[in-house]
């Protein structure tokens, strides 16, 4: 029976030192009270993984498209090498989007779309710890705020980016099938040996 209260002792102290550690870690993103997030800035995110970067050109979507613009989407570092060896992204991860406006124009190098000086900052937070059911908030900073000064905002409506998220994104909420780099180690390790069969 000592041995046995010990070993649970043991058990309770190791859970609260792992606890202590946890709460030392410094998240990506900071939060208030009223969940406002602060608008991350460029200095550390550029210095993540960038996973993605497209092009949606507005007139090749009938000048509709949600974002246009060219996008470069980056990941914090912690949860992108989680991702990549389990598959899943933790309590923690921040995707940032930034989208720089376009417009075509013709340059010496030919016709093309070249950056217009302005761009909208999108970053998706997860924490289940924070935001009921899936963890994912959204939040969007656009060009006008940015420019104007604006340094925190509330969660987006769960109607406009969560709604477009669930019915769309192919995995948790994250659109993966556009960024090749947030695919498992292990599943790219699989699509290297097919190959070679």
């Amino acid at each position: 029976m000592y041995k046995r209260l010990g070993t649970m002792g043991f058990l309770v102290i190791l859970a609260l030192m792992v606890s202590a550690i946890q709460s030392e870690i410094q998240p990506f993103y900071t939060l208030d009270k009223d969940r406002n997030l602060n608008r991350p800035k460029p200095d550390l995110y550029r210095k993540w993984e960038v996973v993605g970067a497209g092009a949606v050109p507005n007139d090749l979507n009938r000048n509709r498209a949600i974002f246009p613009g060219v996008h470069l989407v980056y990941i914090d570092p912690v949860a992108f090498n989680h991702r990549r060896e389990s598959g899943f992204f933790p309590d923690g991860t921040v995707i940032i989007m930034e989208n720089y406006h376009q417009k075509r124009r013709e340059g010496v190098s030919g016709i093309g779309y070249f950056e217009s000086g302005e761009r909208d900052l999108l970053v998706s937070v997860k924490d289940r710890r924070v935001f009921p059911g899936s963890g994912w908030s959204y939040y969007l900073f656009s060009d006008k705020e940015i420019r104007e000064g604006v340094l925190a905002k509330p969660p987006s409506p769960k109607s406009d980016c969560q709604a477009c998220h669930l019915t769309h994104a192919s995995d948790d909420e994250v659109f993966v099938d556009f960024y090749p780099q947030l695919k498992r180690k292990a599943d790219a390790n699989t699509k290297k040996v097919n190959a070679s069969e």
